[in-house]
């Protein structure tokens, strides 16, 4: 038996929101706002960690010194090559003696043309000259190296010292004065914030509509309210098979570093 009676009324934005799928509209993507790159730090040198210069939630500039080890036998090792470098005692004592046999070549030419000696003497005087002049570039042989050694034993002194290798923040502080330093310690974690990345992925119906360059709005997801502007820098050309969906990298710039990373996002690519 068939029911007579009014037919129920849709409210009008509840049927706006099922007709949207077919007048082309798209809900906004889940996307995440990530940092442009983690680093983890680690020493290429062993030793004991004599002071940590940051902690957890420090702002680094590139070159900022992080992590000293202690250094005692480099700095020692650095004052000797200053040393050996800085001294000219064999160069000196090289060329007193090639003045002098000079002056003996000279001494026994002037008496082999009086025929006072014999030409074996001026013979043997100017075997001892090339000798010296031998010894004169052994010396600047050993002052070259000399400024080698000093050069070598900066930067091993240099290599105790820790610095950042980017502008970004600590993350994570993971060793303490004291430790151990080797290739196997994780001292520290820094993350570059500037510009952010944003990561989504997006049906292939929009791949031939993203290009690189372009402009979407990116939302943060409640509680967080902010709203950025986001360039597209990169398009995945390998698609994921298994979804039908492939990779969009965006970018936010984050000169201030008030956007933090990590977030979770939404964005709309009809625009």
């Amino acid at each position: 038996m068939r029911r007579h009676g009014p037919i129920p009324k849709v409210p009008a934005l509840a049927f706006a929101i099922a007709l949207l799928p077919t007048l082309g509209f798209a809900a906004p993507l889940d996307c995440v706002i990530e940092p442009k790159a983690i680093i983890n730090l680690v020493s290429s040198e062993k030793g004991r960690i004599a002071s940590i210069k940051v902690r957890r939630g420090s702002s680094v500039k590139i070159g900022d010194v992080l992590v000293v080890l202690e250094d005692d036998v480099q700095r020692l090792n650095l004052a000797m090559a200053q040393v050996r470098k800085e001294s000219d005692l064999e160069m000196r004592a090289a060329q007193a003696r090639l003045v002098q046999r000079t002056k003996d070549l000279d001494r026994a030419q002037t008496l082999a043309d009086r025929n006072v000696a014999a030409m074996t003497q001026v013979e043997d005087a100017q075997i001892e000259m090339e000798l010296t002049k031998l010894t004169v570039e052994q010396a600047r042989l050993t002052a070259a190296l000399a400024d080698i050694e000093h050069q070598q034993a900066r930067t091993l002194l240099e290599h105790r010292t820790l610095n950042s290798p980017i502008d970004g923040v600590v993350v994570a502080v993971q060793a303490a004065p004291g430790a151990f330093a080797s290739e196997q310690l994780q001292l520290l974690t820094l993350a570059d914030i500037d510009p952010l990345h944003v990561e989504v992925f997006a049906p292939l119906d929009y791949y031939d509509e993203i290009a690189v360059g372009d402009v979407f709005k990116v939302a943060q997801t409640a509680p967080l309210t902010g709203v950025f502007d986001a360039t597209v820098s990169a398009v995945d050309t390998v698609f994921d098979a298994a979804s039908g969906t492939f990779g969009i990298q965006l970018t936010i710039p984050n000169g201030s570093g008030n956007i933090p990373a990590g977030t979770r996002c939404e964005i709309d690519l009809d625009r």
